[in-house]
């Protein structure tokens, strides 16, 4: 659970009927084209400006994270996994600023569990994971450690509901199939482009694609091929979690049967206060193998959420691994 300082929360009082329904369209994808903030602005009966002084002012006061794309790492040519180590107390601070300093590190956070420091890692599929990971335990003195790669993906990217009401607006839908074609260089460079800021200007990717030596029809053709890859997930507005209201949110892990992984996993993906579940391998010291994040208001219904979840799976061992501090929040840039 990651403990709320006081600071965020009230922000979401300064959202109108009108930056609630765009936050919420907004974060499943604009579209593709030269003029997307008008196309966007027709769907929801807003100007243009009208869509891009929003943006600017929910962006300006934090609730706006980003405006950016959001690739498959795994049909980029890529592996994720995710590791805890077991630091010493004394010596947490320092390690877990060697782990952030890594630019394959997107996400590094203090939890309350004898595994203490959990970080993500995403490197080309060409290197060994699991022998960077052993490399870098040993560099930082770290005697036990999780490699936990994703086994299965059972949900992910579903956007935050600015209503507060946990609406599922986004689910994520079938994918295409695995791409057969490897990829080019114009689409290497194509998402070397997209992992930009993307302007809250008239014609966006005109700008962004000027800057590189390109223009934004090109840029457009080559993005709308990886999307309907499912290379590129989406180019979207992304929320400061917080800021929006959403004060509380945990890791939970739970203890599952592999013959009842599957069950489990799809049951868990349903919770309508689950962002994101995985499978992921089970050791002997930590037989945890479905791993969840659960979002809420405040830490009393997160509690109840979680507790609801674990009535409705069955009876599985889980346990709520609380986020004592936040060290690293970033993308890995691809292709860097």
């Amino acid at each position: 659970m990651e403990r709320n300082d006081g600071n965020f929360g009230c922000l979401k009082e300064m959202l109108d009927a009108h930056d609630i329904a765009l936050l919420n369209r907004a974060q499943l994808g604009l579209p593709v084209e030269r003029k997307p903030f008008d196309v966007l602005g027709e769907e929801l009966q807003m100007s243009e400006e009208e869509v891009l002084e929003r943006l600017k002012r929910l962006k300006r006061i934090g609730i706006v994270r980003s405006v950016s794309a959001s690739f498959d790492a795994s049909r980029l040519g890529y592996r994720s996994a995710l590791v805890a180590f077991s630091v010493e107390s004394k010596h947490l601070t320092d390690v877990a600023s060697v782990i952030s300093s890594l630019p394959f590190v997107s996400h590094n956070y203090e939890r309350d569990a004898e595994f203490n420091l959990w970080f993500t890692i995403t490197l080309p599929s060409e290197i060994d994971m699991e022998a960077e990971v052993v490399k870098l335990a040993l560099e930082c003195n770290v005697h036990k450690w999780l490699f936990l790669p994703t086994l299965r993906t059972f949900k992910i990217g579903v956007a935050l509901d600015a209503s507060l009401r946990f609406g599922n607006i986004f689910e994520k839908s079938d994918e295409p199939p695995m791409p057969k074609r490897d990829l080019a260089e114009d689409d290497i460079t194509c998402i070397r482009i997209l992992q930009e800021e993307l302007p809250l200007t008239s014609a966006p990717f005109d700008e962004l694609a000027k800057a590189h030596g390109k223009n934004g029809e090109w840029l457009i053709e080559r993005a709308k091929i990886l999307l309907s890859e499912g290379r590129l997930r989406r180019v979207a507005v992304f929320v400061n979690h917080k800021r929006l209201g959403y004060n509380a949110n945990a890791l939970v892990v739970w203890s599952v049967p592999n013959e009842e992984v599957e069950k489990v996993g799809k049951a868990l993906a349903a919770v309508k206060q689950v962002s994101h579940c995985y499978h992921r391998p089970a050791y002997p010291e930590w037989q945890f193998s479905v791993y969840t994040m659960f979002h809420s208001v405040d830490e009393k219904s997160l509690q109840k959420a979680v507790e609801e979840a674990a009535s409705i799976v069955g009876d599985y061992k889980w346990r709520m691994l609380l986020s004592v501090r936040e060290f690293k929040k970033a993308r890995v840039k691809f292709f860097a």
